[in-house]
């Protein structure tokens, strides 16, 4: 498809990384109209500025002079309009100092939301590469009150790089502290929004539900081999390398380092769906020998040359399958046909080597007993 062909050409020409953004949203605390405490405000926003600074995966601007990372917000905003005219800083008392905004001796409470007012007024250029006035940047992260005296809402945008989910639940979750941080710190109420915690919210819920439906589909057979044979024993350890494979499977995708998806998810469940399937046939057919008089190890020779050989090709018809999807050009869709020939591949192999030798354990303790 085209557009595979020009992500992989992006792929190929560039250092392309998994660019997305978290929203910061703040807002008063409950029954309040405006945020107080504008000197507090600012010092938790400068501190936030130094975190980011030296948060992994925020991205920071390659090729300059400064640490800086690259987010908006009204603290990005006022350092710009303050460095870029210093008359506007000193006529609402604000300043940077060493890089960090603060407020001078005569700043008083409801400064800042005049100067932010100020620069919503503002038609000039405030962001040459973008090509926004001072106001229209300034309109995307802040509003004030109806009278213009204080401030009602604001919003910070910071760009991460997020390669798997393993670097979005870790950027989650520290965005999380500084959530927390922010709300003790000035008593608002912070929401974290943006395309990072809308992956990892999805990503949290998936592997949830294949959790629990991993766990409930193992029970469900449990219940219905024990309904069907009236035997919990032996249809205890048909289910166990079925389970077994599933932690496998989940061990594979870690080694290959292949990441969780909406496809790659259901992995787990169709793992039972064919192993159980190979358990069933290698344990009816052992259990079928016995009944004839067999003894334990013929049993299981007769199983392999028949059921096992079976079973062989049933999977390696199976493998190829899912295997033709590695020529998809979708990732996604390659990433899935892999898992899933590994799947089915780990499912012959606790079939065939794992399940006799617990089946032949269940007949000693059974004869023991």
């Amino acid at each position: 498809m085209e557009v595979i062909e020009v992500r992989n050409s992006m792929y190929d020409s560039y250092e392309v990384e998994a660019l997305k953004s978290v929203d910061i949203l703040i807002e008063p605390s409950s029954g309040m109209d405006a945020l107080t405490g504008e000197r507090d405000l600012l010092k938790e926003l400068e501190r936030l500025d130094n975190r980011l600074a030296w948060t992994t995966n925020v991205v920071t601007p390659e090729g300059t002079d400064t640490a800086r990372p690259s987010y908006d917000g009204i603290y990005p905003i006022l350092r710009d309009a303050i460095e870029n005219d210093q008359t506007f800083g000193e006529m609402y008392n604000l300043g940077v100092f060493d890089g960090a905004v603060g407020v001078t001796g005569e700043f008083s409470e409801g400064d800042l939301a005049l100067a932010i007012g100020s620069l919503l007024e503002n038609d000039t250029i405030g962001e040459p590469i973008r090509g926004q006035t001072w106001g229209e940047r300034t309109s995307s992260y802040v509003a004030l009150t109806e009278d213009g005296n204080a401030l009602r809402f604001l919003r910070m945008r910071i760009d991460v790089t997020a390669g798997n989910s393993e670097e979005s639940s870790g950027l989650a979750n520290q965005f999380k502290e500084f959530e927390q941080d922010l709300e003790d710190a000035t008593g608002a109420r912070v929401h974290l929004s943006g395309d990072l915690i809308l992956v990892h919210n999805v990503l949290s819920g998936l592997v949830i539900s294949q959790v629990e439906s991993t766990a409930f589909s193992l029970a469900v057979s449990l219940i219905v081999l024990v309904s069907l044979t009236r035997r919990f024993g032996p249809s205890l350890v048909v289910i166990l390398p079925v389970g077994l494979a599933g932690t496998w499977v989940v061990g594979a995708m870690a080694v290959l380092d292949i990441n969780w998806n909406v496809l790659t998810v259901m992995i787990t469940a169709l793992t039972i769906g064919l192993g159980i399937d190979y358990s069933i046939h290698v344990w009816r057919k052992f259990e079928s020998n016995r009944d004839q008089g067999m003894g334990t190890w013929a049993s299981m020779r007769d199983m392999y040359s028949t059921t096992g050989a079976a079973l062989i090709m049933s999977a390696g018809t199976t493998i190829c399958g899912f295997m033709v999807l590695l020529l998809s050009p979708v990732p996604v869709i390659k990433d899935f046909g892999l898992v899933s020939s590994i799947s089915v591949a780990f499912s012959l192999i606790l079939a065939l080597l794992v399940l006799p030798g617990l089946l032949a354990a269940e007949v000693r303790k059974s004869n023991s007993d």
